[in-house]
């Protein structure tokens, strides 16, 4: 019943908000209604801030979409066949999502205006740097071009730590979406394994311009503060309820 209420507001209340911004805030209640139904609760860190920000995410699961949008409203940078995915490709197409083809750089140049633009227009956009999912734990290195967005619409940067355990705190991988993983099998396997815990940490905003330097080199800066700062809040351990460092 739960899982039947989150795809009908997702399919039916998305359209009538039409723009952007309150399309986003539909799909937070519908991913919180949908994280529900998968047993996974979010722990949220930190404070969200409002206006415009690009944000920047290590890539664990298909999940991390969900849990990101259940905590604020965004704008997500998705590879092209997450368009074609049940319910979660028809949540991302209603939020304005901008889809990427994978492993190619020529569609790169108009994917990064289109973030920028809506960057200047005041939204919080989601993007995953590494540009595949792991297992977990720091993440690995970051592509630079995402960045670039934030540089040319002078948007602050704001990284986010992701990290999922098990109904006791224990690190598990159950949520994680890697190698020959399928939506069905990983789907199956979320649901199977209890309560997953999903504590995010959303982390204070930098701006991409920094004084100084070449312009081409504060995407570069960029990318690694936010690398360093996830990778550091991940290192750390845990700190939230019911989790253990």
């Amino acid at each position: 019943m739960v899982l039947a209420s989150g795809l009908v507001l997702v399919g039916a209340l998305g359209p009538r908000y039409g723009r952007i911004g309150r399309a986003g805030v539909a799909a937070s209640l519908g991913s919180r209604i949908l994280l529900r139904a998968l047993g996974i609760r979010v722990v949220r860190h930190g404070v969200v801030r409002d206006g415009a920000a690009l944000v920047v995410a290590n890539h664990v699961s298909w999940v991390d979409i969900l849990v990101i949008a259940a905590t604020a409203p965004v704008v997500p940078v998705a590879k092209c066949e997450i368009a074609r995915w049940p319910v979660i490709g028809g949540l991302a197409r209603r939020i304005g999502a901008v889809f990427v083809p994978r492993r190619t750089g020529r569609d790169l140049p108009e994917a990064v205006d289109q973030v920028a633009g809506l960057l200047r227009r005041g939204h919080r956009v989601l993007i995953f740097p590494e540009a595949t999912t792991t297992c977990g734990g720091p993440p690995a290195g970051f592509y630079r071009a995402g960045f670039q967005a934030a540089v040319d619409a002078a948007a602050p940067v704001v990284p986010v730590a992701i990290d999922y355990a098990d109904g006791r705190g224990r690190p598990t991988t159950s949520a994680a979406f890697v190698g020959d993983d399928d939506l069905l099998s990983s789907l199956w396997r979320v649901l199977r394994s209890g309560t997953v815990v999903a504590d995010l940490w959303w982390q204070p905003a930098a701006p991409a311009i920094q004084d100084g330097g070449h312009r081409a080199s504060h995407r570069a800066r960029a990318a690694t503060r936010a690398h360093d700062r996830i990778s550091h809040r991940l290192l750390a351990g845990a700190v939230g309820p019911g989790r253990r460092g």
